[in-house]
C-alpha cells in the first residue's frame, strides 16, 4: 500500500480497486512505473510527441514518453540491435536490474571484484538486500504485478548510491571504509529543521529524492500528558489537546560545535493525517494512542503511511 498513496501503484481506478497482481506486465508498462517511481511524469509526458532513439519506439504512442525519460537516466537500455521491446513481456531478472538502477547501481556493478556477468552481478545485489526473500523467484520468467510492485517497494528506502572510480578515490572527500568492494559509495542529505535542531544528516532513498517523504521505523502515538520527556517540541509544536508523535532524529543541536558529533534528538510533534493516506491493519486514527508504527510523512507532517508494529 505504500506504492499506492505514494501513486506508483493503484489499482484499475484508484486505491482498493482491482490491482490484478497475477496479471504479467510489459517492458513499456514497467517503463511507466519507473517514471512514477523517480519522479519522471512531468518529463515524460513532455516526450511523449519526440522521436526515440529506438526502432520500434515511435512519437505519439501512449509509453514514448516514458520510454524516452527511462533510457534517458539509464534505468532501461535496450537491446544491441537498436529495439527496445516495448510489448514484450518483462522479465524477473529484468526487473530487478532496473530496480537497483534506480538506486545508482549501474553496469559497472561487480566489475572491481570481476563478478559483473549479468544479470548475476543484480541478482546477488539484490539477494544481498533481501529484496528477493518474498519472491518465488524464476529470472527468466515473466514477472508479475505483484513481483514488480514488491520489489519496487524493497527499493524505496534503498540508500542511494553513486559509483566512484577506486583509483581515483583518494581524490575525494570520502571517509576511509565509505566505498563498497565495488567501487559505490552510499549519498547522504543535509536537512535543515529549525531555530532549534541546526540539521540532520540522513542517507538519500527514493523515497526521500522523489517524493521528498520521511520515515521512520519507531514513532509512539501519544496523548498531551503521556508524553515523557522530549528533547524538542514539548513547548512548540505540541498540541494542546489530541494526538502527537514522538520519534528520535540523528542530527546536531543549533549552535553545536562543527566538529561535534550527531546525537540522537527525541522530536515530539503535531502530525496530521493527508488527504492521500493509508493505515495498516483496520487501525482508525483514533486507535493509535500508545502504539508503536513505522510511519512515512511529508514536509508539510502530514502521515501518509501508518504501520502499526506494536501495541504495547
Amino acid at each position: 500500500m505504500k506504492l499506492a498513496v505514494l501513486g506508483v501503484f493503484e489499482g484499475d481506478v484508484g486505491i482498493g480497486d482491482a490491482f490484478r497482481p497475477n496479471d504479467t506486465m510489459t517492458r513499456a508498462e514497467f517503463a511507466k512505473t519507473v517514471c512514477y517511481l523517480k519522479g519522471l511524469t512531468a518529463q515524460a509526458r513532455a516526450l511523449e510527441q519526440a522521436g526515440s532513439k529506438f526502432t520500434d519506439v515511435s512519437a505519439y504512442q501512449w509509453y514514448t514518453g516514458w520510454i524516452n525519460s527511462a533510457t534517458a537516466f539509464g534505468y532501461f537500455i535496450g537491446g544491441y540491435d537498436g529495439t527496445f521491446r516495448p510489448d514484450d513481456l518483462i522479465t524477473m531478472n529484468e526487473i530487478v536490474t532496473v530496480a537497483l538502477r534506480c538506486v545508482g547501481y549501474n553496469n559497472l556493478l561487480g566489475v572491481s571484484t570481476g563478478r559483473n556477468q549479468w544479470p548475476d552481478n543484480y541478482v546477488n545485489k539484490a539477494k544481498d538486500f533481501g529484496m528477493l526473500d518474498e519472491l518465488d523467484f524464476e529470472g527468466d520468467a515473466p514477472a508479475s504485478r505483484a513481483d514488480a510492485a514488491i520489489i519496487c517497494n524493497a527499493i524505496l528506502e534503498i540508500t542511494m548510491v553513486a559509483w566512484i572510480n577506486p583509483d581515483l578515490a583518494l581524490a575525494f572527500p570520502i571517509s576511509p571504509g565509505t566505498l563498497d568492494p565495488d567501487g559505490f559509495t552510499k549519498i547522504y542529505y543535509l536537512e535543515q529543521i529549525d531555530d532549534q535542531v541546526e540539521y540532520i544528516k540522513a542517507y538519500e532513498c527514493i523515497l526521500h529524492k522523489s517524493f521528498t517523504y520521511y520515515s521512520t521505523d519507531k514513532a509512539r502515538f501519544v496523548l498531551k500528558g503521556e508524553s515523557g520527556k522530549a528533547d524538542y517540541g514539548a513547548n512548540t509544536d505540541f498540541p494542546d489537546s489530541g494526538l502527537a508523535v514522538r520519534y528520535d532524529i540523528y542530527g546536531k543541536r543549533k549552535g553545536a560545535d562543527i566538529s561535534d558529533k550527531q546525537e540522537t534528538i527525541t522530536i515530539l510533534k503535531k502530525m496530521k493525517l493527508a488527504e492521500k493516506y493509508y493505515i495498516c491493519g483496520g487501525f482508525i486514527w483514533n486507535d493509535l494512542p500508545g502504539k508503536e508504527a513505522k510511519i512515512i510523512y511529508n514536509a508539510d507532517d502530514e502521515l501518509v503511511y501508518i504501520e502499526v508494529v506494536s501495541e504495547k
